[in-house]
């Protein structure tokens, strides 16, 4: 931690779980500096066929989560913890999965796409033995 990080940080906070896994997924695609239009409608899409989102208006969700990065940026660790602490243990290994398919979904992982999906499995404590389960079916998913 840097003398300057807790200047740094947000007063926006994630308020449910429902944000909390909209920050996460965005964390993943954020994870090059940058979030596309093409990346925002991916995850617009795989949001909402979830029962996590059911029934809500997933723009209002994802506004405030992407509110919520944005305003951490630089500091995407801080946005994983601060949104791990909201999920709930039986949504935690579905989570993590759709992060997985989404950094790996062209195939390659890069450094930092790895690095944050490290932080992300610490910090929803998914175990190494469920992770590389996890990572094998999404690595095999997205190999055709």
């Amino acid at each position: 931690m840097g003398i300057f990080d807790k200047f740094k940080t947000s007063s926006i906070k994630l308020e449910n779980e429902k944000e909390a896994a909209a920050a996460l997924i965005l964390c993943c695609v954020a994870a090059d500096g940058e979030i596309s239009e093409e990346e925002v409608n991916t995850i617009i899409a795989i949001a909402t066929s979830r029962k996590l989102f059911k029934f809500d208006n997933y723009n209002i969700i994802h506004k405030k989560a992407l509110d919520v990065v944005r305003s951490n940026k630089g500091n995407i660790s801080q946005v994983i913890n601060m949104a791990s602490s909201l999920i709930s243990s039986q949504n935690k290994h579905g989570i993590f999965s759709v992060c997985c398919d989404l950094v790996f979904s062209d195939g390659t992982i890069a450094d930092e796409e790895e690095r944050v999906i490290e932080a992300i499995q610490q910090a929803l404590a998914i175990s190494p033995a469920d992770t590389e389960k996890i990572i094998q079916v999404v690595m095999w998913k997205n190999s055709f």
